[in-house]
């Protein structure tokens, strides 16, 4: 497996945990008692590590 390809792995895996996450977050909105600041926060963390991955996957194919 190349850089790149696990790059497109984490990528990939990355989106589809927030996916999840955001309808978590749509889903606790629902009751009194939520989670959604936990959520919230974790959602935030994979944004940044998508976001990371994405610009690291930029400059990886701009110094092939």
């Amino acid at each position: 497996m190349t850089l790149l390809e696990t790059l497109d792995y984490f990528l990939t895996e990355t989106a589809a945990d927030m996916e999840g996450l955001s309808w978590e977050i749509r889903e606790e909105t629902n009751y009194e008692d939520s989670n959604t600041e936990y959520l919230a926060e974790v959602y935030d963390f994979n944004k940044a590590l998508y976001d990371n991955l994405k610009q690291i996957k930029s400059i990886v194919e701009a110094h092939k």
